[in-house]
């Protein structure tokens, strides 16, 4: 069975008039079974996570002394990013220097699922994207 035709940019029986709200929100025996899940982290939670310097160095020094080259490689992005934050932040310097760790927590969560027991509230909300 095909997919239905996208609705109308126009308002039913005038076709130069373009619509301003969109149609009304289909039943859900006529949604189908595929749903986009998508998971929206506020920045007072991931502000909450960060990783300094000394930490991260205490970490990733014995890794890089070992010739792991993953460990030789996120020291070389990392460290760069440090040696930035020094420059363009003052008060960040040395192992005091402390990145939010916004994208990493949700990876984080994109990789555990729901599965760890944490004390966020999850709320499902109904969100829907207008297309053409």
């Amino acid at each position: 069975m095909p997919p239905p035709p996208p609705p109308s940019r126009y308002l039913e029986g005038d076709k130069n008039t373009l619509r301003s709200s969109l149609p009304p929100y289909p039943q859900t025996d006529e949604l189908g079974p595929k749903r986009l899940k998508v998971i929206l982290f506020p920045l007072d939670i991931t502000t909450r996570h960060s990783i300094r310097r000394d930490e991260f160095d205490a970490k990733v020094k014995p890794l890089v002394n070992k010739g792991s080259p993953l460990a030789e490689w996120i020291n070389a992005w990392m460290g760069a990013t440090f040696r930035k934050m020094e420059v363009l932040h003052h008060g960040h310097e040395g192992g005091g220097a402390a990145l939010d760790l916004h994208d990493p927590l949700c990876v984080w969560y994109a990789l555990k699922g729901e599965s760890p027991k944490t004390e966020w509230k999850i709320i499902t909300e109904d969100i829907r994207v207008e297309t053409a």
